[in-house]
């Protein structure tokens, strides 16, 4: 019961101050002059940069070794999620695995299409 109310009660509290992070959130795109520009911490990246990314992008996101990492995440979070949790944290735990690559493949797609 002690378990139960303490998470009901960070729940209530963190809901509306915590906000996950999502891809909009990492190497953000802004448009400068009629061009797109990639925003690293708050700076943009120079031109000779961004273009090198973007190349990297794809080159990763299509490369066997992203594909093989990807899927023992996968397999790594869906193993804790439904065979060895014991609690919902490992449950949760499993879940942001899973997000974190969401967010890593939506990112690699938007920077390999710039």
């Amino acid at each position: 019961m002690k378990h139960w109310l303490q998470k009901k009660l960070v729940n209530y509290i963190v809901k509306d101050l915590f906000n996950g992070i999502t891809a909009e959130d990492i190497l953000k795109v802004r448009m400068t002059n009629n061009r797109k520009m990639l925003v690293v911490r708050g700076k943009p990246m120079p031109d000779e940069n961004f273009e090198q990314l973007k190349a990297d992008a794809r080159t990763f996101r299509d490369s066997a070794i992203w594909q093989v990492i990807q899927n023992e995440i996968k397999f790594a979070a869906n193993k804790r999620m439904f065979e060895r949790s014991q609690t919902t944290d490992d449950i949760l735990f499993g879940k942001v695995m899973l997000y974190v690559i969401d967010i890593i493949n939506k990112k690699l797609q938007n920077i390999a299409k710039l």
